[in-house]
């Protein structure tokens, strides 16, 4: 592990560790040939990889950051260089001032709709940039989602983004739960419609203030995403409320297409508060099952609203709750080999034995 002042690659001094993460460690540096700041990520290489396998995994890492590194937008944060020092690839992007979203949010408090439609707007355009490029990001969240002075929403994190239909990323099932679609903790193919997911959950936390399966264990966030649908956000408004259930359905092809999430944004974000008051019952419940969607000009409505339909959103059955965490998820989470055992129908466990 590198130490404060360490000159990476002959030019870049790591002046302190900003934060770290699954993917990797992000410090604060300074370009001395450039004399300017930057942010450094030590991408995490995973334990145990074959000397072919580590090779695989840096090639990897060195040709998605250059991808990452053609995208263009107000909202993305620039990837400038990519370096291999220590047998590890570290991603040389730019330094953004200000806080991040959970920052925010743990400091004020819920924020108001008007305020997260704006951001919601901006993290989309990043989004829609890197997904016509062919890239996925694989981990919006509030932690990578970064507001400078004037409020001005940036997309962190794309040096470890991954090909559309390729391999599943340098990220690979790493990540926060919470914020990872049904898909892709299934280990099932991911789309732009699973970032979109991730940014429904991301908006959710900002206007209501937690996240939308807060569990106390990783475990039970895993399982809510899987099986349960969140809370109505109250705080939302029935507007933006709905819509942020339906970018949090389940199935994929029952979520909003980006189109149709900026035009209800761009309302959003330049309309008056709405007053505040108990939803209407048969909205919330019609977003989170329907399949078929109409977005008009007064927001969205559930065509099988009309009559009964069956509900594409869940899973017909609970899944075996032994696949619901890979044994090196468990591992990663308890810091030491666990044994895997269904213990009873319905429930797993991992034993730790020590002594």
């Amino acid at each position: 592990m590198p130490h404060d002042l360490y000159l990476l690659a002959g030019r870049y001094r790591l002046i302190e560790r900003l934060g770290q993460g699954g993917a990797g460690t992000v410090w604060r540096a300074i370009d001395e040939m450039l004399d300017r700041q930057v942010a450094v990520k030590q991408v995490r290489v995973p334990d145990g990889l074959t000397p072919h396998e580590r090779a695989q995994f840096t090639g990897r890492a060195i040709h998605e950051a250059r991808s990452a590194g053609r995208l263009r937008d107000p909202a993305i944060v620039v990837v400038h260089d990519v370096v291999l020092e220590g047998r590890q690839p570290w991603i040389i992007m730019d330094l953004v001032t200000g806080r991040s979203l959970d920052q925010l949010v743990k400091e004020r408090g819920p924020l108001p709709p008007g305020a997260v439609a704006g951001i919601g707007l901006r993290v989309l355009s990043a989004l829609e940039v890197a997904h016509a490029h062919g890239l996925l990001h694989q981990d919006v969240k509030p932690g990578n989602i970064l507001l400078d002075a004037d409020g001005s929403a940036m997309l962190t994190d794309f040096g470890i983004a991954a090909p559309m239909g390729g391999p599943g990323g340098l990220a690979g099932s790493a990540g926060s739960p919470g914020y990872m679609a049904p898909e892709r903790l299934n280990e099932q193919p991911s789309g732009p419609a699973s970032d979109l997911w991730s940014l429904g959950a991301s908006l959710y936390t900002a206007v209501e203030g937690r996240a939308p399966f807060e569990r106390e264990l990783p475990a039970a966030v895993a399982a809510a995403v899987l099986l349960h649908e969140p809370p109505f956000p109250a705080r939302a408004g029935r507007r933006l409320g709905g819509l942020l259930m339906a970018m949090l359905a389940k199935n994929p092809a029952a979520r909003p297409t980006a189109p149709q999430i900026r035009q209800e944004l761009t309302a959003l974000a330049g309309a008056a508060p709405e007053p505040r008051g108990r939803p209407r019952r048969l909205l919330p419940a019609a977003l989170a099952a329907a399949a078929v969607v109409v977005l008009g000009a007064g927001g969205w409505y559930a065509v099988s609203a009309l009559r009964p339909q069956p509900d594409t959103g869940r899973y017909a059955a609970a899944p075996d709750p032994c696949t619901l965490l890979t044994d090196a998820q468990a591992e990663e989470l308890m810091k030491v080999t666990p044994v895997r055992n269904a213990s009873r129908p319905g429930e797993c466990q991992w034993i730790v034995r020590e002594g």
